[in-house]
């Protein structure tokens, strides 16, 4: 029996997270390069369960997707690392996850997306995109229209931008190039509206069309898949603190203090890229505390945190 963790309900939207995989996956020197040794160990002790791996000294990470359901719509936001995908990152490697098993635990299956939107460009965004079947990479979602921001594919069809792929494994050629060759990708802007309560925000910084993505019912905000506006929750306490492999310094920190700046301190629920729990955010003087929802309040979370 596969466990999901419960539906999150806001207004008439219900979001089902989809994990691939809770992991150690980076030094926190390499995720972080501001996070010193002195300053981890300082964290540490704080740092709730599944954020670091103190046997390998490695901060932990969590990929996954989310499945928006809205106005008779399945809409999936971001498509993870992918099993069978050849990468140079031994955890990104070859995976073979039960992914697929916690979509289909739904009651949703590949045929019944609708759309797809990938927050951003980078490799553990877009795997699941493309799957190997008998011996090609087609197409996971048969009937979906992908959804890809213009300054996105303008800014990763540069030959400059080659470096991501040489550190990664080209996974263009794998994970999005398939979807393209069918037909089944839309170039839209980066403040695309998808229906009355679903929309695209600019969220420029760790690339250029970053893309987070807005539920808003009943006339209020009510919850944000913010992508990769922030990767650990150690952001949070350290707001200034950049990922290494954010591809515009500067604007991914003024990316990321707008959205805590808006956001916190309020029942609009943050559902992050690399986070394992959607939470709110609760100012702290010139810092942020990430506050998980609780498993009696997920059926409910746009009603209060």
């Amino acid at each position: 029996m596969v466990n999901l963790p419960a539906p999150l309900v806001f207004g008439t939207v219900m979001v089902r997270q989809i994990i691939e995989a809770t992991i150690p996956m980076f030094s926190p020197s390499e995720l972080l390069p501001d996070c010193t040794p002195e300053i981890l160990e300082q964290e540490a002790p704080s740092l709730p369960p599944h954020s670091y791996d103190s046997e390998s000294n490695l901060l932990v990470l969590t990929t996954q997707s989310y499945l928006v359901q809205s106005q008779g719509k399945n809409i999936l936001v971001d498509a993870c690392i992918g099993n069978d995908k050849a990468r140079k990152r031994p955890t990104f490697d070859h995976l073979e996850t039960g992914w697929m098993e916690r979509l289909l635990a739904t009651g949703v299956t590949p045929a019944d997306v609708d759309i797809v939107v990938c927050t951003h460009l980078h490799v553990d965004h877009v795997g699941w995109c493309s799957m190997l079947k008998e011996g090609r990479w087609v197409p996971t979602f048969p009937r979906a229209r992908y959804l890809l921001v213009k300054p996105e594919l303008d800014f990763f069809t540069r030959p400059e931008v080659s470096a991501v792929f040489e550190r990664n494994g080209n996974y263009w050629i794998d994970s999005i190039q398939p979807v393209i060759d069918a037909g089944q990708v839309d170039c839209v802007s980066e403040d695309y509206r998808i229906d009355d309560n679903i929309s695209l925000i600019h969220s420029p910084g760790d690339t250029p069309g970053n893309v987070a993505v807005l539920i808003r019912t009943e006339g209020r905000e009510r919850a944000i898949v913010c992508g990769d506006i922030f990767h650990h929750i150690l952001q949070c306490k350290y707001p200034r603190w950049n990922s290494r492999f954010s591809q515009l310094q500067d604007m991914a920190r003024q990316t990321r203090m707008a959205l805590f700046e808006r956001y916190a301190d309020t029942d609009v629920c943050i559902l992050s890229g690399h986070l394992p729990t959607p939470g709110y955010l609760v100012r702290k003087g010139i810092s942020y505390d990430f506050c998980p929802v609780k498993e009696s309040l997920h059926m409910h979370a746009g009603e209060g945190s």
